[in-house]
């Protein structure tokens, strides 16, 4: 099998013994492949919020500069990598520093609560956005970043990414401030999580959450759960009733630990009145 097709199955599947040995063999011979390998790595890291490597960022540096022309001179820690390229012409220092805002995706603070999984083989993501439908104009869509804001008269929706092919459900849940869990996904009808497909690209989750229906104003956090078996409603609610509002500020706090095969992606948002 050719080494670029181990390289994606690497990162949607689970290779055997002999496919993850040849794909290694390979990566130690080849620096084209190794970069490649690198740089999806990375990205999908920074997708799930994860830290890198040093070898993956020690890597990247030396393909990067190697593109400018320039020598790559060791540094004793890599965050000091960037100063050394100022002397890169204008358009090569704008290529190193968009690389640079595509993986280090900054992580808004949560420091009362932890959502406590497992450790994931692969990468798990949530994307959330905000439709308003208003009559006589056609429905218009905008993604909302975490941390951004959301209206009582929009409808939200949501796209996945799950490269473990393990992580084969999804239990989707909404925590306002007042600690009122409102599950999205299984819809009321249902007791436990959907079944989702493994992708390395953000795919959709059928139908979407009137925030008018069960929201109000106020902090919003969504919650989701990878897992390689379904999560039933009662055992997420027991869960999130370890939660507390608490202090002046009303911070959420408390710790949850949703066990070593789930992988929990959390947002936060905040809910406002309809936008005029």
């Amino acid at each position: 099998m050719h080494p670029r097709r181990l390289i994606r199955r690497h990162f949607l599947e689970e290779l055997s013994d002999s496919e993850r040995e040849q794909l290694r063999a390979h990566l130690r011979q080849c620096p084209s492949c190794r970069e490649d390998y690198d740089r999806l790595a990375m990205m999908l890291r920074a997708a799930s919020g994860r830290a890198q490597t040093s070898a993956e960022v020690g890597r990247l540096r030396q393909a990067l500069r190697a593109r400018l022309g320039g020598a790559d001179t060791p540094r004793p820690r890599w965050r000091f990598w960037l100063p050394g390229l100022a002397p890169a012409a204008g358009a090569g220092l704008f290529a190193v520093v968009a690389v640079l805002l595509l993986v280090y995706r900054p992580q808004l603070p949560e420091p009362d609560v932890s959502w406590k999984g497992g450790p994931a083989s692969g990468v798990a993501d949530l994307e959330v956005f905000a439709v308003r439908e208003r009559l006589g104009q056609p429905p218009r869509t905008r993604f909302v970043p975490d941390g951004g804001e959301l209206h009582l008269d929009e409808l939200v929706q949501f796209r996945y990414l799950s490269s473990d092919a393990r992580q084969r459900y999804l239990y989707l849940f909404g925590l306002d401030d007042s600690l009122q869990l409102m599950d999205y996904f299984p819809r009321p009808q249902a007791d436990e999580s959907i079944t989702v497909r493994s992708t390395l690209t953000m795919a959709p989750v059928e139908r979407s959450i009137r925030l008018a229906s069960r929201h109000r104003p106020g902090r919003l956090w969504v919650v989701a759960l990878f897992s390689p078996r379904p999560l039933r409603r009662q055992e997420v609610e027991a869960s999130v009733a370890r939660l507390r509002i608490r202090g002046v500020g009303s911070e959420l706090s408390g710790r949850i630990d949703w066990g070593k095969d789930v992988v929990p992606v959390v947002r936060r948002f905040q809910v406002k009145n309809q936008d005029p």
